[in-house]
């Protein structure tokens, strides 16, 4: 390996905001800072020479027979392998579409190699670690979340905080079961705040609160970039963020906690191994069980306290700033990666 300057390849799709979020911004601060050059490149591009090349090879979200090939080339070149995963595949139900792609036998046994035999595995979270560590005798294994880009909120303004009524916001993709229980304490949130509360949906709208007159739904917005800038001006005073109790969801990152507590958001988080240790409760988010009356009560408590709203929004800003700005990010990068 360069002593000075290590070259990295890093294989995954580029084109996924967790790339983005997680992979690509702290290595270009890393080249900023004079730390190690890189080059990414899809799975379709990669070749002998490519590997040989380098001195790392950091391999993210794979899990095809035809990548794994090269992760045995790189090991028999003594290059230093690093599996970059934030996502359990094994744990995606077998009767989905990506379930019946991960679970094919030759995907299965690539990946379950992919974790074995790497140099060092990168999770998402703690739990997602030990998870590793226990069932698949992983001891290499280095946990840490992804970063906040906060350079993008420099030119922003966020709306006054005057406003007649509280705001309550997500944003995402499709949750029906995640949402089971936050629906109908919703509604009684919304029966007995009339004038007071408004909901606003960035993507999904459970459709028994679509068409209600104080919710408003949005397309999402798929460059992740103006996603987060577009949610640093929402207004949001709440954010909701069901997670669903099963392997698949416990091993999830800490994502919606990064977003609200970049943008000063309030949220109200199931409780998750993928909030434990970033969100304390009352302290810089609620934590809630997953039933009608936790999400009823965990929700009436921040529209009823203003106080403790807005000190949860800006604890939870100072946590985001402290914990997950890309220098931290980089950092752990950086250690794993040449220690």
């Amino acid at each position: 390996m360069s002593k000075s300057r290590p070259k990295v390849l890093i294989i995954g799709p580029v084109h996924l905001p967790s790339f983005k979020i997680g992979i690509s911004l702290p290595f270009r601060h890393l080249r900023r800072k004079g730390v190690l050059t890189f080059e990414t490149k899809s799975e379709q591009d990669i070749t002998k020479e490519t590997i040989a090349a380098v001195d790392i090879v950091v391999f993210v979200r794979s899990y095809s027979p035809g990548v794994y090939r090269f992760l045995k080339l790189a090991n028999q070149l003594n290059k230093k392998t690093v599996y970059c995963i934030d996502d359990h595949f094994l744990a995606i139900p077998k009767n989905t579409p990506l379930g019946k792609v991960y679970h094919q036998p030759e995907n299965k046994r690539a990946y379950l190699h992919f974790i074995q035999r790497s140099s060092v595995v990168r999770a998402p979270s703690q739990y997602f670690a030990n998870y590793i560590r226990k069932h698949y005798r992983k001891k290499n294994v280095v946990s840490f979340p992804g970063c906040v880009d906060f350079s993008l909120f420099d030119k922003l303004k966020k709306p006054a905080s005057n406003k007649s009524a509280i705001v309550i916001g997500y944003a995402g993709g499709p949750k029906p079961d995640a949402f089971g229980k936050v629906v109908p304490a919703m509604r009684r949130i919304l029966k007995e705040y009339p004038s007071k509360v408004r909901l606003e949906f960035f993507g999904y709208t459970p459709p028994a609160l679509a068409g209600h007159k104080n919710v408003r739904s949005r397309k999402s917005i798929t460059d992740y970039r103006e996603f987060v800038k577009e949610l640093y001006t929402s207004g949001w005073d709440i954010g909701l963020a069901p997670l669903q109790n099963t392997l698949l969801h416990n091993c999830k990152t800490n994502n919606k906690f990064r977003e609200y507590a970049a943008c000063s958001i309030a949220g109200v988080y199931s409780d998750s191994p993928a909030y434990a240790g970033s969100v304390t409760h009352q302290e810089n988010g609620i934590i809630v069980q997953d039933t009608e009356e936790g999400w009823y009560r965990g929700i009436k408590l921040l529209i009823d306290n203003p106080q403790l709203r807005k000190g949860i929004q800006k604890n939870a800003y100072k946590t985001a700033r402290s914990k997950f700005n890309i220098d931290v990010c980089a950092e752990k990068w950086r250690k794993m990666l040449l220690r």
